[in-house]
């Protein structure tokens, strides 16, 4: 029995007719944006509306589940630590209790990278921290995992470059009062 496949992806800054490239060359027939808010104030052909409507002059059908999968979520019940802890193999969602969050310079970008080394299953990892609640917070508070004893994952892959898709942590959910939160500003 054929399982179907769940793809990940990010409209990044790309113009409309390359992100309608990228969907069709893995036959995408249905985009489900997860956004709080679909919205882009950078890149406008990504809101809501001009969105769908894109997509659905292409054949694509658009969903917009902000409640369902949204990072604003206000029940903090909606994913339990059980659930969490649960999770043993997965290259979307994680688990893990060695960590730390590192940076790099590039030759060819000075701005300094954060990335977040850690292992799993027997390996070990050192990526690209995407997540912008968690980068906001490491901002103003480099402590911010000191006490923490597991943090769960959300891995993505990036867009190509230099003939590879990288690895990268969309989400960082840490554990605290037998809840899972995603750290926010405020």
């Amino acid at each position: 029995m054929n399982k179907p496949i769940i793809y990940t992806v990010g409209h990044s800054t790309h113009q409309s007719d390359y992100f309608l490239e990228l969907l069709q060359a893995y036959s995408i027939n249905c985009l489900i944006d997860v956004r709080s808010v679909a919205a882009s104030s950078y890149n406008r052909q990504y809101n809501k509306e001009p969105l769908s409507n894109f997509l659905k002059n292409n054949g694509i059908i658009y969903l917009h589940f902000a409640e369902e999968f949204g990072a604003r979520h206000t029940d903090p019940e909606l994913v339990s630590t059980e659930a969490i802890a649960s999770l043993t193999y997965s290259l979307s969602f994680i688990s893990t209790d060695q960590f730390e969050v590192t940076e790099k310079v590039y030759q060819d970008n000075p701005k300094t990278q954060k990335r977040l080394a850690f292992s799993y299953n027997g390996n070990h990892y050192e990526l690209s921290v995407i997540d912008p609640e968690f980068l906001q917070q490491h901002l103003y508070n480099p402590d911010l995992l000191k006490n923490v004893k597991l943090i769960c994952l959300c891995l993505s892959l990036g867009i190509l470059h230099n003939d590879w898709h990288y690895k990268l942590v969309a989400g960082i959910f840490f554990k605290k009062n037998h809840n899972i939160f995603l750290p926010t500003t405020g």
